[in-house]
């Protein structure tokens, strides 16, 4: 079986610090749409596919860079899948999709984000804030990533 773990330790490699996170979207406060599943709270504003992609060496003075796609789907289920897209740079390319995606299970608390391996019960959190398309996950502190809503 696949380690779900994986694709998470990429997304939450910033996770679990006790800092609190600033608010990089506008300043609007957002009423939460949340759901209750098994008695665990679900902010329904996830629900649906988020795109980060990630840029390594852009910075243009070797010519040298790589590119990869990661791709997040929350489901109203309460089931979580994580898959990685495409990989290009320094001339490879390489593609993957969503029938690879490694499958987890997901619920808020406030505002963070709790990510279940269902296999090993082991449990991921990071903080996050959405805003219209956008979601921001952080660690509370220097790490960020920042995700777009492309289906939902």
């Amino acid at each position: 079986m696949k380690i779900i773990l994986i694709i998470f330790l990429f997304i939450f490699s910033m996770c679990n610090s006790n800092n609190s996170t600033e608010r990089y979207f506008s300043e609007k406060e957002h009423k939460s749409e949340r759901r209750e599943r098994n008695n665990r709270d679900m902010d329904t504003r996830l629900i649906g596919t988020w795109l980060n992609t990630e840029v390594l060496g852009a910075d243009g003075s070797d010519g040298m860079s790589f590119s990869t796609e990661y791709f997040m789907e929350f489901r109203e289920s309460g089931t979580v899948l994580t898959w990685t897209g495409r990989s290009a740079g320094s001339g490879m390319s390489m593609d993957s999709d969503e029938a690879n995606a490694d499958r987890g299970e997901w619920y808020t608390e406030g505002e963070i984000l709790h990510l279940v391996d269902p296999a090993t019960k082991q449990e991921a959190t990071t903080y996050y804030t959405v805003d219209d398309s956008r979601l921001l996950l952080s660690d509370g502190g220097s790490q960020k990533k920042i995700w777009e809503l492309i289906n939902q």
